[in-house]
């Protein structure tokens, strides 16, 4: 790591695309931090988290590249009405929540907000000021709850160390693999990086308790699968220039299905078929072995092969999640998100791919 904590690099030198993948990443850390009132309307917060976690995959794709600033400005309205929450959230959960809307506020470019100023911001800074406010109001709500506010700052300076050494040449999107990381630090030089403090474990849980008591118990089912980084498919990919030496494997499964690729692909295609392979259910069983299959296709089909290690583990992550007694409407939609785009780029597998996650989400018909 070539930059301290607190140092740079600056949250005004990401580009827009960038600050809006480090503020995707700082939003899931936030999630706890929205306490609901005392008896909230349960539609109404419902919909509240629903809407912020699709806000929050919408700017993880413009972080990727995979959707233009310009053509995620038209939601940026639309997740502003979304997310007000005067009459769902509770006192201490304000400042967090109106960061938020500074964030909807600048993706839109709505100008309808006066940045909420914040003692040390310096004038000069004035790029990114919807990043530099969201991690201030983090640290502002937190300090409510009688924590310092560090353990909010120091992650997103690390986010933002990510990016800048891991930035290939003229690109000013985001990587895969920075969402894909755990998204509390386990291990660093500050505090804040060796681990996630146990007064926030208290929060984390206390929320957790509030909204499965209201039962929104998805929404915390989302917030824990964040918890270990967010698998996405970036659709336009940097191919390294160096040549790289790759172990190919050949796999044979019991439906018919076939696998010829890359060792590691290979692996997390074996391991989904084998979870599959084990559920009881046989039409569950035998819908999942296909769409594994037609997986295998597909990441043999697919080009570079980052794209194809994508596939495998987007298709290890929804198989891992339907199998489970309570699988999250969310967490299969995101997984099998990266595999329909996926398929979308090879004509003969985007029919039997949308149709064998389809025919998956109508057999467990997940509630939330």
């Amino acid at each position: 790591m070539n930059a301290r904590v607190g140092q740079s690099p600056r949250f005004q030198d990401l580009s827009r695309q960038e600050a809006f993948g480090v503020e995707a990443r700082l939003l899931q850390r936030m999630l706890p931090l929205l306490i609901p009132r005392k008896h909230p309307r349960q539609d109404k917060l419902e919909f509240y988290f629903k809407s912020l976690t699709k806000f929050i995959y919408l700017l993880a794709n413009v972080g990727l590249g995979n959707i233009s600033s310009g053509d995620a400005k038209m939601h940026g309205e639309e997740f502003h009405k979304a997310l007000h929450c005067e009459q769902l959230l509770a006192d201490p959960s304000i400042p967090a929540a109106m960061a938020i809307m500074c964030v909807t506020d600048a993706l839109g470019e709505l100008e309808c907000i006066r940045y909420i100023p914040k003692p040390g911001l310096a004038t000069h800074d004035e790029k990114n000021p919807d990043l530099d406010m969201l991690s201030a109001h983090a640290e502002f709500t937190l300090s409510k709850f009688g924590m310092i506010g560090c353990f909010f700052r120091d992650p997103t300076v690390i986010d933002c160390v990510y990016v800048f050494e891991h930035r290939a040449e003229n690109e000013t999107t985001v990587d895969p693999s920075f969402f894909a990381r755990d998204l509390w630090p386990s291990s660093g030089t500050s505090f804040a990086d060796r681990a996630k403090p146990f007064g926030f474990k208290t929060i984390e849980n206390d929320w957790r308790d509030a909204l499965n008591a209201l039962g929104l118990s998805g929404i915390v089912a989302t917030y824990d699968g964040l918890l270990n980084g967010m698998h996405l498919v970036q659709n336009h990919k940097v191919i390294p220039k160096e040549a790289k030496v790759t172990n190919y494997v050949t796999l044979n499964f019991s439906n018919g299905a076939s696998f010829t690729g890359p060792l590691a692909v290979g692996q997390n295609i074996e391991l989904s078929y084998e979870m599959a392979n084990d559920i009881k259910s046989n039409s569950l069983r035998d819908k999942l072995e296909e769409l594994v299959g037609l997986a295998s296709k597909l990441a043999e089909a697919i080009e570079p092969e980052d794209m194809k290690n994508d596939v495998s583990t987007q298709v290890k992550t929804f198989v891992a999640e339907a199998k489970k007694d309570k699988p999250s409407r969310w967490g299969l939609d995101v997984s099998s998100a990266g595999l329909l785009e996926a398929a979308k780029t090879v004509a003969s597998l985007a029919g039997p791919v949308t149709t064998s996650v389809k025919s998956i989400m109508e057999l467990i018909n997940p509630t939330s």
